[in-house]
C-alpha cells in the first residue's frame, strides 16, 4: 500500500516566495500540506494547491467577481466551462454566493498553520451516492474543518492541473460553514436551487469548476486541447559508458485561452514523459526536467522575455519520507525546441557525483493531436 500523510514543510514545484499585489504565501514555511516532497505526485498536488490559494487570493481582492460561476466563452468546449454553462441563473448566483461567503474559510484552511492535511493512498476510496450505493471516487473528506482530504494515488496522478483544483475546490467546500453555524454541505441532500437528491454534490461540482476556470483565466494553470509533444531522452553515465533512454508524449497546456501561449516539456506533469537515472545503491533517482514556456506564438518579437526553457535535475529518494532535493536549475532565455524555426539541437545537462558523471540529453521529435479526449473530462462530474 502506498500511503503518505501529507505534512507541512514540503517542496512544491514553485519553491519561491510569491509577492504580487500584497499576496505573500510561502508554501514551505506555511506548509503546503502535501507529503514531504519525496514523490512526484506530492509535488504536483502541492503545486495545484498553491494555484488554488493564488486564485482565492485574487477573489478576496475583488477581481473577477462579476463572472464567478459563469463561463464567459459560449463556444468553449472545456468540460468545466461547459458544466458552468449548464447551470441556470439561480444556480449560478447561489454558486457565487457560496464561494464569496466561504472565501475567508477556504483561504484559512489552505494557508494558516496547521493547514488542512492531504493524504494519498493506493486503497480505493468509496462514497455513497443518493441511492446509498457505494462507488469509487477520487477524493473524500469529512464535513467540517477537521480531518484530512484523502486522495486516491492512482487516480489523481492522471489528472490535469485544472482537475486537481476542481477536486480540491469540491472537497474543501465540505469543510466550510454555510448558512449558519455548524451547517456543512452534504453531497446527497438538496440545497437552494440545486434541488436534485445530489444537490450538494452538484453545488460543489460547480464550485470546483468555477475555481478551476478562474485559475485558468488568470493563467495560473494551462488547459489541455488534445495536443501532445513527443520527446526522447537519453542518459549516459560517462565513467562507465552505460547509456539508456526513453521517449514518449507530454501534454501541451495552453494558457489563458490562447494557442500562442503554452507550456510543455519532460517530467513537468506526472503523466508526462519521465527521464531519470537510478543512482548507485538504488536508494535514490536523478530526475531530469525540461519545462518549455512559449508566450509569443513561436514568433520572433519579444522572444527573450516570452520564451524560455528551464532545465532541472532533482534527486528523489526511495524512502518517500525524505524530501526531494533540487540539484541543478538552469534557464535558457529565448529557447523553445517545439517552435518550427528553432534549431533542433538537443537540450543537455550534466551532473557529477563522487561515483558517477551523468549526461542528460533531450530531443523534441514531433507534435501530435489526440483523436479521443474522454480523459479530459472533469473527473468529479462523473465520480464525485
Amino acid at each position: 500500500m502506498i500511503k503518505q500523510t501529507l505534512r507541512a514543510a514540503l517542496f512544491i514545484t514553485c519553491v519561491c516566495l510569491m509577492a504580487e499585489q500584497g499576496f505573500a504565501y510561502d508554501p514551505i514555511s506555511r506548509g503546503s500540506g502535501v507529503g514531504t516532497g519525496g514523490d512526484i505526485i506530492d509535488s504536483f498536488i502541492a503545486a495545484q494547491r498553491y494555484n488554488l490559494v493564488r486564485t482565492l487570493f485574487t477573489l478576496r481582492q475583488g477581481q473577477g467577481l462579476a463572472t464567478l460561476c459563469r463561463c464567459p466563452d459560449e463556444k468553449s468546449t472545456d468540460p468545466g466551462c461547459t458544466y458552468l454553462s449548464s447551470l441556470n441563473d439561480a444556480q449560478r448566483i447561489f454558486c457565487s454566493q457560496f464561494i464569496l461567503a466561504s472565501l475567508p474559510q477556504l483561504y484559512s484552511l489552505n494557508t494558516k498553520d496547521p493547514v488542512t492535511p492531504l493524504t494519498l493512498t493506493s486503497q480505493p476510496l468509496l462514497f455513497p451516492g443518493p441511492d446509498g450505493q457505494m462507488r469509487p471516487v477520487i477524493a473524500v473528506t469529512d464535513k467540517g474543518p477537521l480531518g484530512p482530504v484523502k486522495m486516491n494515488y492512482d487516480k489523481v496522478k492522471w489528472l490535469w492541473p485544472s482537475q486537481v483544483i476542481a477536486v480540491l475546490g469540491h472537497e474543501f467546500g465540505h469543510k466550510v460553514e454555510f448558512q449558519g453555524i455548524g451547517n456543512f454541505i452534504d453531497d446527497n441532500k438538496p440545497i437552494g436551487p440545486f434541488k436534485a437528491a445530489s444537490g450538494g454534490r452538484n453545488l460543489l461540482d460547480a464550485v470546483g469548476a468555477a475555481l478551476a476556470w478562474r485559475a485558468y483565466e488568470l493563467a495560473f494553470i494551462g488547459g489541455y486541447a488534445g495536443v501532445d509533444d513527443v520527446f526522447s531522452c537519453s542518459i549516459k553515465e560517462l565513467v562507465s559508458g552505460v547509456e539508456n533512454g526513453t521517449s514518449g508524449r507530454s501534454a501541451r497546456l495552453f494558457q489563458n485561452g490562447s494557442l500562442d501561449q503554452y507550456e510543455t516539456g519532460i517530467g513537468v506533469l506526472p503523466r508526462d514523459t519521465q527521464c531519470y537515472a537510478v543512482e548507485k545503491g538504488g536508494q535514490s533517482q536523478l530526475f531530469f526536467r525540461a519545462k518549455i514556456h512559449e508566450g509569443a506564438g513561436c514568433r520572433g518579437e519579444g522572444a527573450e522575455e516570452k520564451r524560455w526553457t528551464k532545465l532541472e535535475i532533482w534527486r528523489y529518494f526511495s524512502d518517500t519520507s525524505k524530501a526531494a532535493v533540487l540539484l541543478i536549475s538552469h534557464t535558457i532565455p529565448g529557447s523553445n525546441l517545439t517552435c518550427g524555426s528553432e534549431t533542433k539541437e538537443p537540450l543537455t545537462l550534466e551532473f557529477e557525483t563522487p561515483t558517477a558523471h551523468y549526461l542528460f540529453e533531450a530531443k523534441y521529435l514531433e507534435t501530435i493531436r489526440r483523436k479521443h479526449l474522454r480523459e479530459n473530462n472533469f473527473p468529479f462530474l462523473s465520480e464525485k
